[in-house]
């Protein structure tokens, strides 16, 4: 079983733009859950946090208390078709600015004489990989 919820609050006024996305895993045979939240303003990849539970009624509490929470502070939902572009958008750009970082690191070694870990290309198919 898995299940995910997305929130947005959006306020340009007060250039506001967040997100809130729950997602509830359990495996379909046997005991236990997980509850992944992730959080952040939207076109950035966010801060996330993983809790595991023994049982799947615990992780669904909890699940329904995060979504309660932020929905009394104005959060709402979010139709799948339209946030699943959005975190597309917000990976494929986090994900190239990893990338950028690293090819950075490894030409500024390269510059000052050090002796680069990786070369560009194999930083560049390391990351996209994963």
């Amino acid at each position: 079983m898995q299940s995910r919820t997305t929130l947005h609050s959006v306020d340009p006024s007060e250039n506001r733009f967040r997100f809130f996305v729950v997602e509830l895993w359990a495996p379909p045979i046997g005991k236990g859950a997980a509850v992944r939240k992730r959080w952040g303003r939207i076109g950035t990849e966010g801060r996330s946090e993983t809790l595991y539970f023994d049982e799947l009624a615990g992780a669904q509490h909890y699940a329904e208390v995060l979504l309660r929470r932020r929905r009394k502070r104005g959060y709402v939902d979010v139709a799948p078709s339209s946030w699943a572009l959005l975190e597309l958008e917000a990976e494929t750009e986090a994900r190239l600015q990893r990338i950028r970082r690293r090819l950075l690191r490894a030409r500024d070694a390269e510059h000052v004489g050090a002796q680069p870990q990786a070369t560009p290309v194999q930083l560049a198919l390391e990351l996209l990989a994963g």
